[in-house]
């Protein structure tokens, strides 16, 4: 619109220049007076409302800026959760790999600005990273082979370890955040606490427990947070110059202050978090006293809350001061279960000052222009004031408008009247009159065209707004899995959605049958229409797949204007009346389609619909690849792991064959050896044993004899005496009957040898069958009483008998007594060096009936005992801590294999270093007749 249609030509402008002039200083006085009017009006408001209104919005301005800091501050918490949970569960790092995780927490910390992140398993195994001081970046780590030992390394700019910083003992499952994860089950914080070495700097973390598909626990993420710089970020905010800003948990302990006063101090050498009803701070500790008095406790207050509260202060004259504070406590919680208050103060007398400098000028300019307005007003009030009124309504009414934008028209075709009431007709305002209606009805003609392209321009911004919302919904739901088929499902609900349409169908083409067919695999429609999910094949979908196949959109708004018949068979057999279709590509080839119909008529498809779609459908085939690169990784993993399954199996299977072997062989050759052993020595044994009797006696009788030619022929002669003198007759008559009692003795030795022996080989009876245990015990300690004896390196090994009353077992009792003799060996074995200041080697054997169907016999010795890494591999075959050629690695396992297997009992090993060792092993009194196998 032209300017020169608005405003009047300049020589009608001229002409009013004379006779308006009065009118003109009249509305001019009059504005003047409305204005003064207003100021003064609003300088005589209540004071205390205004002083009240700026304290407030300070206060909620603060408060703002508090909130929106920690929401950022303690919400890196959460990024680093997010990020440390993704990548275990896609495999990035694993529990395993202790120093590739430490690798990613130091990434972690330098990126989102935490102090220390940490992963504890729940075997105790642990890796953390960090700063162990206010400058020094460290890594840690526990392993499984020294538990609760942790390593301190320094790390250089490429995260690599340069030296060990320090070694200290360390429970990281004696934290709270780990306790309290694990217990609640869900991530949450811990009490804040203050650093060791650093008292005065106050953290807190957070618990944030990982749980695989079955809800086992894999580890629990732990994230520090110094709260030191909320505090730096309290000084920085525009509070007022004497106020104070300041955070307290519910139990009114300081948690960040704006004040230089520390949140800790120091007694009696030991850190304590400050209370802010002690805090040296006379703000702070009068207004928490105050917050007490009117609610009862902090627990009370659950909004926002606004009061005035008066604090004494001291001022240089040793006079108390009491001022006014305005007070504003809004509470904060955050998911993981954190509930502080936000607390800011300012004093009234800050802005007093503002308030009463606006207040005197408002006042002075009201004196003024009220005594300039009367003055003029009342010389030309009585001819002037009825025409320039309603010319000033007019004028302040087009002007409202016009500044309020609005499109009501219907109060510009009013138009302007000036001569109702009027006693003296004004030409020129007459005229001004005609001018000022021709200019309303011209801007009424411009504000019906502005309103009407507005609200056309309104609604295309908000179906654009809608539409972007809608396909960025799209894209986030595609994104969120990597299951091909829940993708699909995804995508065509969530564009049966944006399209406002019947039915949206996913269609896949497969060449590689014979015939070639298009495969609708999953839709999203209306409950009331038939379905679409099924096979066409390639003919049946006639000019439809061949457009396809050339990667065009086919758009049909009414499809009875298809020309191809058989493809309109094809739409109007599934209630179609309204078609789109957009083909999608990959590898430049087209793979699938995504089909909009519409069941109701006809239906325009709008341009900017069909390359929203087209957007859609390409961050659809992105997802399709990603989903597809994903399976790919997961079928390659698992074919991996099964191959590693099944290597594994046959290593293990190979080391079981090869010691079956070796023991087999080992011990058929040593039950032979033992066996012709003490057949041998049985026969010359049993000769001497039977004859010592009747040589005792015989010789008795030659000794009666003698002493009956003593008594009868008491004068011998020469030559017998000296033979008697010879011989030591009388000492031959008493050591004779000796000598037969000591070879009797040594005869029975031989003989409980010969038994021992046929005892443990178990060669003259049935391979399976019931025995007294003590008995197999007893042979075995037998044969190794040599062993038992003191030698050079140390004191004789003495065997403590706790014999239970055992029944007799059904066993393989030659296997059990190997198993005896393995178990004793290497408790022998263990007690070998000795120092003087251990207590003297003993070996101790306790038997026992437990639930009232199986035995255990405990073997334990006092010797150095074995540290967790040992004790884990004993039972592995080949495995020994002895020199090369002192030991083969296959007394423990097998042993393990006859109690576990041929017997189905338990053999366990429980040693800690210093401790000694005990090895307990448990078998039924009944065997069950099918499980015998064979070692």
């Amino acid at each position: 619109m032209k300017l020169s249609r608005l405003v009047p030509p300049l020589k009608f402008v001229r002409s009013l220049t004379v006779s308006l002039n009065g009118i003109l200083v009249a509305s001019f006085v009059l504005q003047i007076s409305a204005i003064a009017g207003l100021v003064g009006w609003l300088s005589v408001r209540n004071d205390h409302q205004a002083i009240a209104g700026l304290a407030m919005r300070l206060h909620s301005e603060t408060n703002l800026q508090v909130t929106q800091h920690l929401n950022e501050y303690l919400g890196r918490v959460h990024l680093v959760d997010q990020t440390n949970r993704d990548a275990l569960q896609i495999g990035l790092i694993t529990p395993s790999n202790l120093e590739e995780m430490q690798r990613l927490f130091l990434k972690e910390v330098q990126t989102f600005k935490v102090s220390y992140v940490n992963f504890v398993s729940p075997l105790g195994e642990y890796a953390g990273a960090g700063y162990a001081s206010s400058e020094t970046i460290t890594t840690s780590e526990i392993n499984k082979a020294a538990l609760k030992k942790s390593y301190d390394y320094e790390v250089d700019q490429f995260a690599r370890r340069t030296k060990v910083h320090s070694i200290t003992q360390y429970d990281p499952q004696a934290e709270s955040w780990y306790i309290e994860a694990v217990k609640a089950g869900r991530p949450v914080w811990s009490q804040i606490y203050q650093w060791d070495d650093m008292p005065e700097v106050t953290s807190i973390s957070s618990g944030y427990p990982l749980y695989d598909s079955k809800k086992k626990l894999i580890g629990v993420l732990g994230v520090d947070l110094v709260l030191s710089d909320i505090s730096k970020s309290l000084r920085k905010l525009p509070v007022s110059r004497s106020g104070a800003v300041f955070i307290v948990e519910r139990s009114g302990l300081l948690v960040a202050s704006s004040s230089s006063e520390p949140v800790t101090m120091i007694v009696n050498k030991k850190a304590e978090r400050l209370s802010a009803f002690n805090s040296g701070d006379v703000q702070i500790r009068s207004t928490m006293k105050q917050l007490v008095q009117k609610f009862g406790s902090l627990e009370q207050i659950h909004s926002k809350q606004s009061l005035e509260v008066s604090i004494s202060s001291q001022n240089s004259l040793e006079t108390k001061a009491v001022d006014d504070h305005y007070v504003q406590v809004t509470p904060w919680q955050d998911q993981k279960g954190l509930d502080w208050l936000l607390i800011s103060i300012a004093p009234e007398s800050e802005f007093t000052g503002k308030v009463d400098a606006q207040k005197q000028v408002g006042v002075l300019l009201c004196v003024i222009a009220v005594m300039v307005a009367i003055t003029i007003a009342m010389l030309i009030a009585r001819w002037l004031t009825a025409p320039i009124l309603r010319f000033s309504q007019a004028s302040k009414a087009l002007a409202s408008l016009l500044a309020s934008g609005k499109t009501a028209t219907e109060e510009l075709s009013q138009g302007v009247n000036v001569n109702i009431g009027i006693p003296i007709r004004i030409r020129e305002l007459d005229r001004l009159a005609t001018s000022f209606n021709q200019m309303t009805k011209q801007l009424q003609t411009s504000f019906q065209t502005l309103a009407t392209a507005n609200e056309n321009l309104e609604v295309r911004v908000e179906e654009r707004t809608a539409e972007l919302r809608l396909r960025s919904n799209i894209t986030s739901q595609i994104r969120k899995s990597l299951d091909l088929d829940t993708i699909l499902q995804t995508a065509v609900i969530e564009i049966r959605a944006l399209m406002h349409i019947d039915r949206c169908t996913f269609v896949w083409y497969n060449p590689h049958t014979q015939p070639a067919i298009w495969e609708a695999v999953t839709e999203s429609k209306l409950p009331t229409i038939r379905s679409a999910l099924g096979s066409y094949s390639k003919k049946f979908a006639g000019v439809l797949g061949e457009e396809f196949l050339k990667f065009q959109t086919i758009q049909l708004d009414d499809v009875s204007q298809l020309p191809a018949p058989l493809s309109r068979r094809l739409l109007r057999s599934l209630d179609c009346t309204s078609f789109l279709g957009l083909p999608m590509q990959k590898d430049r080839e087209v793979v699938g389609v995504v089909i909009c119909t519409h069941t109701r008529g006809s239906r325009p498809w709008k341009p900017e619909e069909v390359k929203l779609l087209r957007g859609v459908i390409d961050q659809l085939a992105i997802a399709m690849s990603q989903a597809e690169l994903y399976a790919e990784a997961q079928n390659n993993a698992q074919v991996a792991q099964t191959q590693a399954m099944r290597l594994a199996a046959a290593i293990k299977e190979l080391q079981q064959t090869q010691a079956q072997l070796i023991q087999t062989e080992k011990m058929s050759s040593l039950g032979q050896m033992v066996a012709g052993i003490a057949h041998e020595i049985n026969n010359p044994v049993s000769f001497i044993y039977g004859n010592l009797i009747h040589a005792e006696e015989y010789a008795q009788s030659l000794l009666r004899l003698v002493s009956l030619y003593q008594q009868h022929c008491p004068d011998p002669s020469r030559e017998i005496e000296a033979e008697i003198e010879a011989i030591d007759l009388e000492f031959l008559t008493d050591d004779l009957p000796k000598m037969f009692q000591s070879m009797q003795i040594g005869a029975e030795r031989i003989q409980q040898i010969v038994q021992s022996l046929r005892t443990f080989s178990r060669l003259d009876e049935s391979d399976f069958k019931t025995v007294n245990l003590h008995e197999g015990i007893d042979s075995t300690l037998m044969i190794l009483e040599s062993r038992l004896k003191a030698i050079s390196t140390r004191p004789a090994i003495q065997v403590i008998k706790h014999y239970g009353q055992l029944p007799s077992v059904q066993c393989y009792a030659g296997d059990l007594n190997q198993v005896f003799l393995n178990i004793l060996m290497n408790a022998i074995e263990a007690l070998e060096p000795h120092s003087q200041a251990q207590d003297l080697p003993a070996i101790a054997i306790k038997t026992e009936v437990v639930d009232h169907d199986r035995v255990t016999i405990t073997i334990s010795d006092n010797g150095m005992g074995m540290s967790e890494t040992v004790r884990s591999k004993i039972f592995d075959p080949f495995f020994t801590t002895k020199p090369i050629g002192k030991g083969t690695g296959l007394g423990l396992s097998v042993s393990y294999q006859i109690v576990t297997e041929r017997h189905q009992g338990q053999l366990n090993c429980i040693s800690e270093p210093g401790a000694g060792a005990q090895l307990v092993i448990t078998i039924p009194i009944r065997q069950a007749q099918s499980a015998h196998p064979t070692i």
